[in-house]
């Protein structure tokens, strides 16, 4: 009975210890950034990796482009949502003074690769033309190649009314890359990106259940 206890015990305390809670991160480009500055690989508040590019395809890409809110237009292609007469600020307090753009000169798609898998993802999508749509992908590896999961994104926003779609998806289990498919429609951006990253085992899972069940084989002998 007493083998059994400090088994179970043993394996209650080894569980209490195989993972990190979960921590939930955002990424939303208000630091460290400046108009037209090209961005590669973002560190979570996590740890994570995050790297962002975009192209027409996986195997042309390039590094996105971060855009500044108000005049003069650099890195984005945008309506009003960036003009600085008050009208087009309407996402202000939610969006800040920085976003992530697919560029002034075309329409691009959006990758995005985590160095660890993530178990939820969500961004805001500005300024997608009403009426077309972009779908979002997620992906089991780093190669958008193993599809997990996909959604449809409807554009809200017309040439003197910006609009905002927040997306979102739950439940992953474990993705490492997303794409934002946007042929459609030159001068969109993403924004506050938000992820949970999926725990992490300890290895001190597997000593503390060998150290408990030696311990116990051990009394076991001298008590034989």
């Amino acid at each position: 009975m007493k083998l059994i206890n400090l088994g179970i015990a043993s394996v209650v305390a080894a569980f209490a210890l195989t993972a990190n809670p979960v921590k939930a991160a955002v990424i939303d480009f208000e630091s460290g950034f400046s108009d037209g500055d090209f961005v590669s690989t973002v560190t979570g508040s996590d740890g994570n990796q995050v790297t962002f590019s975009v192209g027409n395809n996986p195997n042309n890409r390039r590094d996105a482009e971060i855009a500044r809110k108000g005049r003069p237009t650099t890195a984005f292609f945008g309506s009003l949502i960036f003009q600085p007469d008050g009208r087009g600020t309407r996402y202000s307090n939610r969006i800040g003074d920085f976003v992530l753009t697919d560029s002034i000169g075309r329409s691009n798609n959006y990758y995005i690769q985590f160095s660890k898998a993530v178990s939820s993802f969500s961004f805001d999508f500005l300024d997608l033309t009403d009426g077309l749509t972009s779908t979002l992908t997620a992906y089991s590896d780093s190669n958008f190649t193993n599809v997990i999961s996909q959604t449809n994104i409807t554009g809200r926003s017309t040439l003197f009314r910006s609009r905002l779609n927040n997306v979102a998806f739950d439940n992953l289990g474990s993705a490492l890359s997303f794409s934002v498919s946007n042929s459609v429609d030159r001068g969109t951006a993403i924004d506050n990106i938000n992820y949970e990253t999926v725990p992490e085992p300890l290895t001190i899972f597997g000593t503390v259940i060998a150290a408990g069940f030696g311990v116990a084989m051990k009394r076991k002998r001298q008590t034989a």
